[in-house]
């Protein structure tokens, strides 16, 4: 249930503020929101970040899909297995970004863009790309943390099987290949 209500928030927080961006910036100069920082400026990007294969709506459509058809179907079959809050924040936020710019997409045939950083030469992006990028960063950040989750729990279980030097008995120490005899 919570993974839905996620989902469904990313994507009418995307699209209402695509409706504003294209209310009040289509056709219009850039606003600045913090000077030198961010500014809000309308595209209609037809391609992928930096405009790559535009006009290809078909391949962006039938690749979301299918994102989108698995995330939702791993949701869904494993809804009663208990997930790590990370793995499922990120699935998420990959889910409702995607949802959101694939309505675009449908709709429009384009995807709104208004978010500008000025301070570096990056693409214009939406609110549903921040959601993509962020839900990324989290799967990495899961990952590595599985990863290293992993390696204490053999590097544990190695130290546990490990075989263990047996101490000396008390009169006298036995040195490694030394036998002691009883004369």
């Amino acid at each position: 249930m919570l993974p839905t209500v996620i989902i469904v928030l990313i994507v009418i927080l995307d699209q209402l503020s695509k409706y504003f961006a294209t209310l009040y910036l289509e056709g219009g100069a850039a606003y600045t929101v913090i000077h030198g920082f961010l500014s809000f400026r309308y595209n209609e990007n037809r391609g992928a970040a930096w405009g790559i294969l535009a006009d290809q709506r078909w391949v962006f459509m039938t690749v979301s899909t299918a994102a989108i058809l698995a995330i939702v179907g791993y949701l869904f079959y494993t809804r009663k297995e208990k997930k790590n809050p990370l793995f499922l924040l990120s699935l998420c936020f990959f889910c409702g970004g995607g949802i959101g710019n694939m309505i675009d997409r449908v709709y429009l045939g384009y995807v709104v863009d208004f978010l500008r950083f000025d301070f570096i030469e990056f693409p214009i992006f939406n609110v549903a790309d921040s959601f993509i990028t962020v839900g990324a960063a989290l799967m990495f950040l899961y990952i590595f943390y599985d990863l290293y989750r992993e390696y204490k729990k053999s590097r544990k279980e190695k130290s546990v099987s490990a075989p263990r030097a047996e101490a000396p008995k008390a009169g006298g120490s036995v040195e490694l290949g030394e036998k002691k005899s009883h004369e």
